[in-house]
């Protein structure tokens, strides 16, 4: 995913979760400049390095700026599948 506009180290996230919206796992990374292309890889481990179920979960894009009045959404919501 890239990020555009954002001229300041503002850290990008992103969140996987469950179908429940229990959050299973969290990335983060900062930068210089956080515009940019992003290749942010998930192992398919929760927070304990454990491996999830099989299945679908959401995932959460999110860059922790302020947004308000800059006309844009704070964050992107996608899925994300599971198999082994």
């Amino acid at each position: 995913f890239s990020v555009v506009l954002v001229a300041d180290d503002s850290p990008v996230r992103v969140d996987i979760s469950d179908l429940s919206g229990r959050r299973v796992r969290r990335l983060q990374e900062s930068r210089a400049i956080a515009s940019g292309a992003y290749g942010l890889r998930w192992d398919g481990r929760d927070e304990r390095g454990e491996l999830v179920s099989p299945g679908l979960y959401v995932v959460r894009v999110k860059v922790i700026t302020p947004t308000q009045g800059a006309g844009v959404a704070g964050d992107f919501l996608t899925t994300v599948a599971v198999a082994y």
